[in-house]
């Protein structure tokens, strides 16, 4: 008997020391950067299959530009991604005015143009299966409101991995000569890494972040910070002297595909993850989520309520409404996901979106031009994407060609699958 047990302890330890050395690991280096040097995330033990969710968002410094241009150069995905998807996100722009974005690959390049509505542009599209590569470029060029000092540019790229478990993504950035780009990294929903990587200098100056429990020195500061998802449908709020355990400059909104719902649930939005993992609000921050407009016709059917993931379970939390807006105070990170009970089967309707485009597609090589023929979505021309189908409602109208190799323009590594995009699956 006392053999066993030893036999038994010894196997548990075992398999426990399996699952240590398993675990994902995720780093993000340098610390600082100067315009065209180069970042790399380093990444071991990622499984295939993991559902993986890249986050990258860039402040640029404007000086006395209202125009700003920003390019990631030589990006390299060392695998590749099953049932991607890209959303981006810039902002604040200029009315009215033109945002434009191109990539190039080899001897092509090819450029997607808007007209924005408001001062901002959102970007939400499948990519299907990408493959392993490199794009030369991406660019992403547009004007801000009069006045703007600062522009924010995120984008995400998720999907289900599929490669080397040990592998790393690199790229450079230019059109910033100081600013910072959060890079955020979620595995299977969980965090994996959070870091802010400054560029030109670090900050000459360091804010205190008061440990959970305390306030800071000289009282809470009316400053407010609000980060917001990149399709743009989650916002948190909060005092700058609120946040306790992180820095409040790096705060992000992160989408999260892969978290199912419950089987008598639907989700209509979300999920959405507040990063870093470990922040707390004293006093309460308010996180706001956004009913995509697809399903906002028919709310007052759906009856809609907000929920929480935590301990791999969803449940109900009590928020406010306000239009197809609902919010709920928090005093920690979390995940957060707006519901609806399949009680009520919806009305079937048909929206469609009307959205002014210019495309510009080009083909360079050896001194001859030809256009690319299919036609590409415009920005901010998608649906909302949530990570439960919606199968009572039609989908909204939508080109039946697309231009895979654009297939809209992510910092990230969604280009590569524009430009590599591959429909054969991948091997595991």
């Amino acid at each position: 008997m006392v053999r066993l047990r030893f036999f038994l302890a010894t196997i548990m330890c075992i398999c426990l020391l399996v699952g240590l050395a398993s675990a994902v690991s995720v780093t993000v280096s340098p610390d600082v950067i100067q315009p065209n040097e180069q970042i790399t995330i380093s990444m071991s033990d990622l499984k295939n299959d993991s559902v993986f969710t890249l986050h990258i968002e860039s402040e640029i410094a404007l000086g006395d530009t209202s125009d700003f241009k920003f390019r990631a150069s030589s990006l390299k995905m060392p695998f590749g991604l099953k049932s991607a998807k890209i959303t981006v996100d810039a902002s604040p722009i200029e009315p009215n005015s033109e945002v434009s974005v191109k990539a190039k690959t080899g001897s092509t390049i090819k450029s997607v143009g808007t007209i924005a509505e408001g001062t901002s542009v959102h970007i939400n599209e499948g990519l299907g299966d990408i493959g392993i590569g490199t794009v030369d470029y991406v660019e992403v060029m547009g004007t801000t409101p009069s006045g703007s000092k600062v522009e924010t540019v995120s984008m995400e790229i998720y999907g289900k991995k599929a490669g080397p478990d040990s592998s790393a993504i690199t790229f450079s950035l230019s059109g910033i000569t100081q600013g910072a780009a959060k890079v955020i990294i979620y595995v299977d929903s969980s965090e994996a890494v959070a870091k802010t990587v400054y560029i030109g200098s670090a900050p000459t100056t360091t804010t205190a972040v008061p440990d959970s429990g305390g306030s800071s020195s000289g009282g809470i500061s009316t400053t407010t910070v609000s980060p917001k998802s990149s399709d743009g449908l989650a916002v948190l709020s909060a005092t700058w002297g609120a946040v306790r355990n992180a820095n409040p400059d790096g705060l992000a909104v992160v989408t999260l595909p892969g978290i199912a719902a419950p089987s008598n649930w639907r989700m209509i939005a979300g999920t959405y993850a507040i990063s870093p993992e470990a922040t707390s609000f004293d006093p309460a921050a308010t996180f706001s989520l956004t009913i995509p407009a697809t399903e906002a016709a028919d709310m007052a059917k759906y009856q809609p309520f907000l929920a929480v993931y935590q301990n791999g379970a969803w449940t109900k939390v009590s928020g406010t409404t306000s239009g197809n807006v609902m919010s709920v105070q928090i005093t920690a990170s979390g995940k957060y996901a707006i519901f609806t009970e399949n009680l009520v089967t919806p009305a079937t309707t048909i929206t469609t979106t009307t959205q002014p485009t210019i495309v510009i597609t080009s083909t360079v090589t050896g001194g001859t031009s030809s256009p690319t023929s299919g036609t590409t979505p415009a920005v901010g021309g998608s649906a909302q994407q949530t990570n439960v189908p919606v199968t009572t409602k039609a989908s909204t109208a939508a080109p039946t060609t697309k231009a895979a190799p654009l297939a809209l323009i992510s910092v990230t590594g969604g280009l590569l699958g524009a430009l590599y995009l591959c429909k054969q699956g991948f091997r595991r």
